[in-house]
């Protein structure tokens, strides 16, 4: 019989699993009567009995694994808005509560309209993902949430005080790779056109269809997620260029450039034994194991050759 579960779907089925238990024996250490409530609650939308069949992987088990997967999807959000609660009673500090949040794609949804946040916010709870909402940009802009990822933003155009387009530049400012898809009632051509210049995944008029919001939901968070694993590439690059010497730097320029030892030696005034020692601290330090991978992290960290 063939296994359908998706490689994918397993993988966040797993760590759904692992994540909900380590969140449960959080909540269990919370003493006083106020806490133990908010940690049932989280217990509860932290249901970990899915972990149980996450081990079984024959395929008797393969529509329970499915529905698991989809179950934990819609937990997730349950319980990060539980945690949120939590950390605004300072049950739990901030750094505890983003390692956990930022585990999971999250959309944030900043809209002035009660009505169309509620409407909203149930399709995207239903479809199972972790979200908040906000009244205004100037509210989600100063939670500092936009820090964070990987998560994407739904954002009205017009409201009160600073605007949807406000609020992108405001993010563009701040270096924030946060994928926006905008909402209005009242959106033209030339403010679309602005918007997707600016790098918004979409320009959507009010009513909002579900599928294209969440078809734009999944483009933007995948988006996200590349943005978010080329950055943490590129910082690790860069903790290991700070490991390098000056003369280790002049070295691993000139390798990448094609220099044989002897010719760097004669590049800096030196021996070629010396330039074999440089050589292999720059190999060790940048963790990599031949000179075309080298290369490859080089260019990619920007520095190129010279």
């Amino acid at each position: 019989m063939k296994n359908y579960m998706d490689v994918e779907d397993l993988e966040v089925y797993r760590k759904l699993c692992r994540l909900h238990i380590e969140i449960c024996d959080l909540s269990h250490s919370w003493p006083s009567e106020e806490k133990y409530e908010i940690g049932s609650q989280i217990r509860r939308s932290s249901n970990s009995s899915p972990a149980q069949l996450a081990e079984k992987n024959d395929d008797r088990h393969v529509r329970n694994k499915i529905e698991g997967v989809n179950r934990s999807r819609g937990e997730a959000a349950e319980t990060i808005h539980h945690l949120f609660m939590a950390r605004e009673k300072r049950y739990v500090t901030a750094e505890v509560y983003e390692s956990f949040r930022t585990k999971y794609k999250t959309v944030f949804l900043v809209d002035d309209d009660a009505s169309v946040r509620r409407a909203l916010a149930r399709l995207i709870k239903a479809a199972g993902y972790p979200l908040q909402t906000f009244t205004s940009a100037r509210e989600f802009l100063d939670s500092n949430l936009h820090k964070d990822g990987p998560a994407c933003l739904i954002l009205d155009v017009r409201m009160p005080g600073l605007s949807g387009l406000d609020l992108q530049r405001e993010l563009q400012a701040a270096d924030a790779t946060l994928p926006i898809i905008f909402i209005t009632g009242y959106g033209d051509i030339p403010m679309s056109v602005k918007a997707m210049k600016d790098g918004a995944v979409d320009f959507l008029p009010k009513p909002v269809r579900d599928a294209e919001l969440l078809r734009a939901i999944e483009q933007a968070l995948a988006r996200a997620v590349r943005e978010r694993a080329y950055r943490e590439e590129l910082e690790d690059i860069q903790s290991r260029l700070e490991k390098l010497t000056a003369r280790e730097r002049e070295v691993m320029s000139l390798v990448v450039r094609g220099f044989l030892n002897k010719q760097i030696a004669v590049e800096l005034g030196t021996v070629e034994k010396t330039i074999k020692v440089h050589r292999a601290r720059v190999m060790e330090k940048m963790e990599v194991d031949s000179v075309a991978e080298l290369v490859r992290i080089v260019e990619r960290a920007g520095i190129g050759k010279a």
